[in-house]
């Protein structure tokens, strides 16, 4: 695989075009054989595409730091009406998890890590296993749904509320707030779209902060009591402030992924009915079956880094200050890694060492969530339902226009319930 020099060849494709971000999988060919470190013109932003050279990122996070403010790669970057509605209606807002580097990640993240712990998200299988046939109770004697609406939005999104701490009936606000949450960091927005989705934001943070106050004066075993009452390891408790913000990237990373993932699956069902007999006819395959969703189909396209100094990567020299897109979905098609790449193969050794859910230290928090809810989602699915069919007169699938997320809009299909 070569390395970009100076003179290497521009791209023939742009991220930032929506035809593009439809089917981005001959873009990311073209970066992995001609340009795996690449400077990209048209995002102001090197993209880094090649499996090894995104573990080498991963696993040095003093010299490619992941202190970066997303929406600030906007095109234009941040609307100042978007900013001065923040400052005046809302609370201060602090980086992410995603975006802090240790000590201070590893300091906030250890609040939550046992929330996440495999042997506890485990424990809750038959939980969520009840979820996905309840919801399955709503349509199936339909023969018929709009399946991104009727499951894979609210089954994680009832999960992750019931983590968090807050009420069932209120996921709908949830999929407003997550959905106006990734469209600002989707580098796609015009200013009034992007005003739009800050409003929705501060609303959010301020349902959040009602939640807190409650649960200062009643806590219960869920996330939020354990933010508010849990000191961090330096002795001091959060703020509120910072407690929205880590609500906030949880109950987004909680549902948003899981649910682009869930929809994968199921077009993946629909698109290969021989797929489906044979995960009937051999279950122990199921977990080869999530493990190809994720790297096939990668929720999350790719995250950011920004150099902290003056470096050499894939024979690329990138000074410091230099932003990074690590493109995930791309490594996760690097032949040399994943031979026959493109192709959905239910015996691959290796599917599960895919990039989708990052690595070292943010190796993403609910990765052992995320495998569970599909197991129980897909398990479930071809459980009760047979003959997968998209609805009569539905012309094609069609994803959500961003640089950084891939989500199916709608999946309208029929089915036959089984006995």
């Amino acid at each position: 695989m070569s390395t970009q020099t100076t003179d290497a060849p521009a791209m023939p494709f742009n991220l930032m075009d929506r035809e593009v971000q439809q089917c981005p999988y001959q873009a990311y060919h073209w970066l992995l054989e001609h340009a795996p470190v690449y400077r990209d013109p048209n995002t102001g932003m090197v993209i880094v595409t090649g499996y090894d050279l995104l573990r080498e990122i991963v696993k040095d996070p003093k010299t490619y730091s992941s202190d970066l403010d997303w929406i600030a790669l906007r095109p234009g970057g941040v609307p100042e009406k978007s900013e001065a509605l923040m400052r005046e209606k809302g609370f201060d807002v602090y980086p992410t998890l995603s975006r802090m580097d240790d000590p201070i990640h590893k300091s906030k993240r250890s609040l939550v890590d046992r929330v996440f712990a495999s042997s506890r998200i485990r424990k809750m299988t038959p939980d969520i296993d009840a979820i996905a046939h309840e919801l399955i109770d709503g349509f199936v004697d339909a023969g018929e749904c709009e399946f991104m609406r009727a499951f894979a939005f609210p089954l994680p999104c009832i999960v992750i509320a019931g983590q968090i701490g807050v009420p069932r009936e209120d996921i709908h606000l949830f999929k407003e707030w997550s959905d106006a949450s990734m469209s600002r960091i989707s580098n796609m927005l015009s200013d009034e779209q992007d005003y739009a989705a800050t409003q929705l934001l501060v609303d959010s943070q301020h349902y959040l902060k009602s939640i807190i106050d409650r649960r200062r004066a009643d806590p219960r075993d869920d996330i939020i009591s354990g933010l508010i009452l849990t000191p961090l390891p330096e002795g001091r408790l959060l703020d509120d402030a910072e407690i929205i913000a880590m609500l906030s990237e949880i109950l987004v990373g909680g549902n948003e992924t899981t649910t682009s993932a869930i929809g994968a699956g199921m077009k993946l069902m629909l698109d290969r009915p021989e797929v489906v007999d044979r995960l009937r006819a051999e279950p122990g395959l199921m977990k080869n079956f999530v493990e190809e969703v994720l790297r096939l189909e990668t929720p999350i396209q790719g995250l950011y880094r920004v150099t902290t100094r003056d470096v050499t990567l894939g024979g690329v020299g990138l000074p410091k200050g230099t932003p990074i897109n690590m493109r995930w979905a791309a490594g996760n098609r690097d032949e040399a890694v994943f031979p026959e790449a493109d192709e959905l193969d239910l015996e691959r050794r290796n599917a599960g060492s895919h990039v989708t859910f990052g690595s070292g230290i943010h190796h993403c928090l609910g990765a052992t969530l995320a495998r569970v809810e599909m197991a129980s989602s897909f398990t479930a699915i071809i459980e009760r339902m047979q003959d997968f069919r998209y609805a009569e007169g539905f012309e094609d699938v069609t994803y959500l226009p961003s640089l950084l997320q891939r989500t199916i809009i709608e999946l309208p299909m029929t089915f036959a319930r089984r006995s």
